[in-house]
C-alpha cells in the first residue's frame, strides 16, 4: 500500500510539474468597442468627462490627453498648479499647458476612473466645424492593445494575456502583414519604411491629417529648395500654433511592410519631428484597419485594395458628422 501511495503520489507531482511547464494560453481580451464619428480624416472618440458628453480627437501622435480650453472651462475644471504651465512636445513644436484632473473618464461605456488630462492651446482647432473637445493620446492609448478601423468607423480597446509569442488579431477574412515597432517615451509607434529606397523612421500619426515628411528625411533624401519649387505649396500650423509651408512632392515609391506604392505625393515640411524622419497621418488610417499592440511593440495592418491609395492628392476627404 505504501509503494502504491508513492507511486500515485510521484504521478501526480509529475503531472502538475508538467502542467506547470505549459506555456499559458495567449488571451485577448475585448474591454469595449465603439463607433467613430468623423471630421475630416479625423477619428472623434465619445467620451464622458465628469457626466458631461465630450468628443476627443483620436491622435497617436500626441503623448497626452488633452481639453480645450472650453471644455474645461464649462466643466469649471482647475488646473492643479496655477502658477506653473507645463510644457508639451508635440509634432508641430511646444506648447504650454496646465495639468487637470477629472473624476470620471468613460470611454465605450467603460469607466476608466480618475485621469490627468492637459488643457490645448486655443484655437487649435479653428478649422474645425464644429471642433472636436480635445484630443486623446498615448497617455491613454498606452493602456490596450487597439485595434483602429477607420474605413468601418470602430474603435475597439483590448488587453492581451500572456501573448509571449506573436499572435495575430482576430479578424477573420483580412489579409494583413506584422511591422515590428519601436515606442517613444510618449507612447508613440515607430516603424521602419523606404521612400525612393531610403531608410527612414516613420510615427503613426493619426491626429496629422496627410502623411508628411520632415527637414531631416529632406536632407537623407537629397531634397533642396530648387527640388521643390514647382510642387504645390500650402500653410499649415503645428501644436504650437506656429505657420510652416509645406510642399507635395511625388516620388518614385513608398515601401511600408508588405505594400509598396508607386508615385506617392507626400506633404515635405520643415516640422521639428526629433524621433522619426516623417509621420504616416490619417490618410494612411482611412485606407487600413491597423491593430496598435502596446504590449507586445508591434503594428498589425490590413492590405489596402488594389486603387485605393492614402497618398493619391485626389482622394476624397470625410466632411464633419457628429
Amino acid at each position: 500500500m505504501r509503494l502504491a501511495n508513492l507511486v500515485a503520489v510521484l504521478g501526480a507531482l509529475f503531472l502538475g510539474a508538467c502542467a506547470a511547464a505549459a506555456p499559458e494560453q495567449c488571451v485577448v481580451d475585448r474591454i469595449t468597442e465603439f463607433p467613430v464619428p468623423m471630421t475630416r480624416d479625423f477619428a472623434l472618440v465619445p467620451t464622458r468627462l465628469d457626466g458631461h458628453d465630450a468628443y476627443l480627437l483620436l491622435d497617436t501622435g500626441a503623448g497626452v490627453t488633452m481639453l480645450s480650453h472650453d471644455i474645461a472651462d464649462r466643466l469649471a475644471l482647475m488646473p492643479e498648479d496655477r502658477l506653473f504651465p507645463a510644457a508639451v512636445q508635440g509634432v508641430g513644436g511646444v506648447t504650454l499647458t496646465r495639468r487637470l484632473i477629472v473624476d470620471t473618464f468613460e470611454v465605450g461605456g467603460i469607466d476608466l476612473g480618475k485621469q490627468a488630462i492637459m488643457t490645448t492651446e486655443r484655437g487649435l482647432f479653428r478649422d474645425f466645424d464644429p471642433p472636436p473637445d480635445g484630443i486623446i493620446g498615448g497617455d491613454f492609448l498606452s493602456q490596450f492593445d487597439v485595434d483602429i478601423d477607420l474605413p468601418e468607423k470602430r474603435v475597439g480597446l483590448y488587453r492581451a494575456h500572456a501573448c509571449r509569442a506573436p499572435f495575430a488579431p482576430p479578424w477573420p477574412g483580412f489579409t494583413l502583414y506584422r511591422v515590428p515597432a519601436r515606442l517613444t517615451d510618449g507612447g508613440q509607434f515607430l516603424i521602419d519604411v523606404a521612400v525612393d529606397g531610403v531608410p527612414l523612421v516613420a510615427m503613426l500619426d493619426s491626429g496629422a491629417e496627410e502623411t508628411a515628411i520632415n527637414a531631416r528625411a529632406m536632407n537623407k533624401l537629397g531634397l533642396t529648395a530648387d527640388t521643390l519649387a514647382h510642387d504645390p505649396v500650402r500653410e499649415e500650423r503645428g501644436i504650437d500654433m506656429n505657420r510652416r509651408l509645406s510642399h507635395r512632392h511625388h516620388f518614385a515609391k513608398l515601401k511600408i511592410g508588405a505594400e509598396t506604392y508607386r508615385d506617392p505625393a507626400i506633404w515635405v515640411s520643415d516640422m521639428p519631428l526629433l524621433s522619426a524622419d516623417m509621420l504616416l497621418g490619417a490618410d494612411f488610417f482611412q485606407t487600413h484597419r491597423l491593430w496598435l499592440s502596446f504590449s507586445r511593440r508591434v503594428v498589425f495592418v490590413t492590405v489596402s485594395d488594389d486603387g485605393d491609395s492614402p497618398f493619391n492628392p485626389h482622394r476624397p476627404r470625410h466632411t464633419a458628422h457628429y
